[in-house]
């Protein structure tokens, strides 16, 4: 994640970020996420932007490793709104919208509620916000959880 401003950048390893862990496993999301009315191709905005997940699927030519939008324009304003910066970007259009939509579920279906949510607003107060995150969403890798174990039975075993 990399935020600029004037006197300020911001950048930090998507898996060090403790903000961006506890957003992408749903866990610090709104209510109103889990529910949303807004979930769906028809929007009330006039240009929908998000992350082009699955765009080497759908136009290969397009993805760099670096991120791709996808854009998808909801009305007339939109249209000229689009048309006004389009020869500022570099855009190619998506035949089917369902193909972009099935690399981004995110678009037409709400969040799953994640099951440590509650614990995680219950601790907000009381916790530090990174080992919030850490205990509420950081999952160890088993093969790092069975080399601490061995570890320990090692040492137990040298000390005897």
């Amino acid at each position: 994640m990399k935020f600029e401003y004037v006197d300020f950048q911001y950048k930090e390893n998507l898996k060090k970020d403790p903000y961006l862990q506890a957003f992408l496993k749903n866990t610090s999301l709104r209510d109103s996420c889990y529910n949303c009315k807004f979930k769906k191709i028809n929007r009330m905005s006039d240009i929908t932007l998000g992350d082009f997940w699955g765009v080497e699927k759908v136009l290969p030519e397009m993805y760099d490793n670096i991120g791709t939008s996808l854009v998808i324009i909801n009305s007339r304003k939109g249209e000229e709104l689009f048309r006004n910066i389009k020869e500022n970007i570099e855009c190619k259009a998506v035949e089917d919208v369902n193909e972009a939509i099935k690399y981004n579920p995110s678009m037409i279906y709400s969040s799953k509620i994640d099951k440590n949510r509650k614990k995680f607003f219950e601790n907000l107060d009381i916790l530090q916000f990174d080992k919030l995150v850490m205990k509420y969403t950081y999952k160890i890798p088993i093969h790092i959880l069975v080399a601490n174990k061995c570890k320990k039975i090692i040492k137990k075993i040298i000390k005897k």
